[in-house]
């Protein structure tokens, strides 16, 4: 084996500003691959709520394409049984049917027409099931006779995890705030107010989405 000289002051000096910037080096790429990592999370919450908030608009869209289609359906079902049961001699239960017809369809404005300044609002119902039927008649009897507008229910086979009160307007939030404690208490469960800024919807327009 050979013997190796010492390394010299200046050798020595060189190797461990060498090591130091080494080391440096190594902790800036580890920070930098953190740092990606993090932006990447944030990045994928930012995706998942512009994509949530599509959802919602969409599910809006769909809502008021099938509202006309719905109320039509109503409409002919409603015809349908009070037809059957004038042909049956059962002449009390068809005035029952169109009865509830007249009260569940009121006369309602062209869709162009914006809801009456004295009105406090124009409220959809979006139901997924027929069992919910019942939720909506015990709100919207009550809710006509404070003033609202309140269409014919709407069928839509889907809802959110939560009932949810939609306002589509910003100047609209007094509204909803409202109108979320009369909603509670003719539903019996809590309702959270989500507003899902929309253009082209009319002022005092809402909808509720019951849960699934």
């Amino acid at each position: 084996m050979t013997d190796q000289l010492p390394l010299s002051p200046a050798q020595i000096a060189t190797l461990t500003s060498r090591s130091r910037w080494i080391g440096v080096a190594f902790l800036l790429g580890g920070l930098a691959i953190l740092g990606g990592f993090a932006v990447s999370l944030i990045s994928l919450s930012q995706a998942r709520d512009r994509l949530q908030a599509e959802v919602i608009r969409l599910d809006h869209e769909i809502a008021v394409r099938r509202r006309d289609t719905t109320q039509v359906e109503t409409l002919e079902r409603t015809v349908r049984e009070a037809r059957s049961s004038l042909d049956g001699g059962e002449t009390a239960q068809a005035s029952a049917i169109l009865g509830q017809a007249a009260i569940e369809t009121p006369v309602v404005a062209p869709p162009a027409a914006a809801p009456d300044r004295v009105s406090p609002g124009r409220i959809y119902f979006q139901i997924r099931a027929q069992g919910q039927v019942a939720m909506y008649r015990g709100c919207s009897g009550p809710l006509r006779s404070m003033g609202y507008d309140v269409p014919p229910y709407e069928l839509l086979g889907r809802g959110p995890g939560r009932t949810e009160l939609r306002y589509f307007r910003p100047d609209d939030a007094a509204g909803a705030g409202a109108l979320k404690p009369l909603l509670e208490g003719c539903l019996g469960e809590d309702v959270s107010a989500v507003e899902v800024p929309i253009r082209g919807v009319s002022p005092q327009q809402f909808e509720v989405w019951l849960a699934e």
